[in-house]
């Protein structure tokens, strides 16, 4: 974001003038775009990792909660034929996947979200297919679309702790791993709409 958004001359801008800098870009880029494009992400990656319930940034800390709801309002009243999705990073992490619920079920009790965005990037070893079922269920009893993206699968375990060099029996479990996560995605196919690469 540029610096101005959140300005006002040389003081930080109030709530209100960020928030209708947010409204009038989702329309303008929303409304040149209606009718080819049929879905938006409209937030991404706002739920925090720890305890808190969203994360900080300047959207936040100057606009709190609002900032999400209004951008999925704006988006609405822009495009309201196409789909407006939240997206996110370990959506399937239990104490993060019930944030990102409680959040789609305040957008979604004003019709302002149609689906769910699962960032997929995982590894040879994590996420279990516990967790993946667990969380493509609760997303689904919501009745929205779920779809997987940024989907890679690393070889390595830990960014701190890579592994040897990329290898043939690295390659054999990393297209293992691939087969397990499709496999559990098909099992939810009725409500998985797409999945998309990194």
């Amino acid at each position: 974001m540029p610096a101005w958004i959140f300005k006002d001359g040389q003081a930080t801008a109030s709530a209100e003038l960020v928030l209708q800098r947010l409204r009038t870009h989702i329309t303008t880029v929303m409304t040149h775009f209606k009718g080819k494009v049929y879905a938006w992400d409209v937030v991404n990656e706002a739920i925090d990792d720890g305890t808190a319930m969203y994360r900080v940034s300047q959207w936040y800390t100057i606009c709190g909660e609002d900032y999400i709801l209004e951008a999925f309002r704006a988006a609405r009243a822009a495009d309201p034929d196409a789909k407006l999705f939240y997206n996110d990073y370990t959506a399937i992490d239990p104490v993060k996947r019930d944030k990102i619920h409680s959040l789609l079920v305040k957008l979604k009790e004003e019709d302002l979200v149609d689906g769910i965005g699962l960032q997929g990037h995982w590894n040879i070893s994590y996420p279990s297919n516990i967790l993946i079922n667990d969380a493509l269920n609760k997303y689904k009893l919501l009745g929205l679309e779920i779809q997987i993206t940024e989907m890679d699968v690393s070889v390595y375990t830990s960014n701190s702790d890579p592994q040897s060099a990329y290898n043939d029996n690295l390659a054999q479990k990393q297209s293992i791993e691939y087969s397990r996560y499709f496999n559990a995605f098909r099992t939810f196919k009725d409500a998985i709409t797409g999945v998309t690469f990194s």
